[in-house]
């Protein structure tokens, strides 16, 4: 089984700036499995800021649906990948088999929970004086 160990910014993976790395250990056997980029502070800066910029350029402004379709592909992904995923967790963690796969059908879950509130999620009208109202949109506010 293989897993990517490397840093994940901007759409790319990176080899760490400082060459650091954090043994994944199954606490089962002690054995390290995998070895993982360990990102500095400027790192995790900078994946903050190209999330960020994502959000602002292109996923606040996506139309509902298509939101509700990206969010519903990574739930199928996650399906897909259920068992490679729950083994990988019993081998982080330490669990029982069957809770890991329980816990990576959970994660497919909540992504289609969120793909299907999209469009069922909106804003209220709350009647004031005077005839007017107060009108309250929700959108989404990003990382910060």
């Amino acid at each position: 089984m293989s897993i990517p160990t490397d840093l994940f910014i901007d759409g790319e993976y990176r080899k760490p700036a400082g060459g650091q790395r954090t043994p994944l250990v199954n606490p089962a056997t002690e054995e390290t499995f995998a070895e993982v980029a360990a990102a500095e502070v400027k790192e995790l800066d900078a994946a903050a800021q190209s999330a960020h910029a994502i959000w602002e350029k292109q996923w606040r402004d996506l139309a509902p649906g298509k939101r509700a379709d990206i969010l519903f592909n990574v739930a199928r992904v996650l399906r897909e990948h259920g068992e490679e995923i729950a083994r990988l967790e019993t081998l982080h963690i330490g669990k029982p088999i069957s809770d890991a796969r329980d816990e990576a059908s959970l994660g497919a879950r909540v992504f289609e929970y969120y793909a299907g509130a999209i469009g069922k999620f909106c804003g209220q009208t709350i009647p004031v004086a005077r005839g007017g109202f107060d009108f309250t949109l929700r959108q989404p506010m990003g990382l910060k």
